[in-house]
């Protein structure tokens, strides 16, 4: 059980938390970006929850699919982890050029901003 709680959320991460914190100004809305990079920022999300979904189905629906809902995940999260180490030949960046905190920093920022949205809003 313990196992499937755990790629349960590893999941949750790429199929849920992403998209929470991308569908923003930063990104989906972001004016500075051209409207083709922004359709492939949302085509990404929605193939990553897809993908999640698919995984959550086959971690707790399937008999043998917690396997295959692993390989689901190594995939996506690989591929982030692949195209950040690979930014410097295409000049991506973790860091976006308006604001002057590093990538974790700013997730840290809108978790706490979320949060405090959600506790405002209960």
């Amino acid at each position: 059980m313990l196992d499937k709680i755990l790629l349960t959320i590893s999941i949750a991460l790429y199929a849920i938390a992403v998209p929470y914190l991308e569908i923003n100004d930063t990104h989906v809305f972001n004016p500075d970006w051209v409207a083709h990079a922004r359709l492939h920022e949302v085509w990404q999300l929605i193939t990553n929850s897809s993908l999640g979904a698919i995984a959550l189905w086959l971690t707790w629906m399937s008999v043998d699919g917690k396997g295959k809902a692993s390989v689901i995940a190594l995939v996506v999260t690989g591929g982030f982890l692949a195209a950040y180490a690979l930014q410097g030949l295409y000049g991506g960046s973790m860091v976006h050029p308006c604001r002057v905190y590093t990538a974790d920093q700013w997730c840290i920022r809108m978790v706490r901003k979320r949060l405090y949205q959600a506790s405002m809003s209960a």
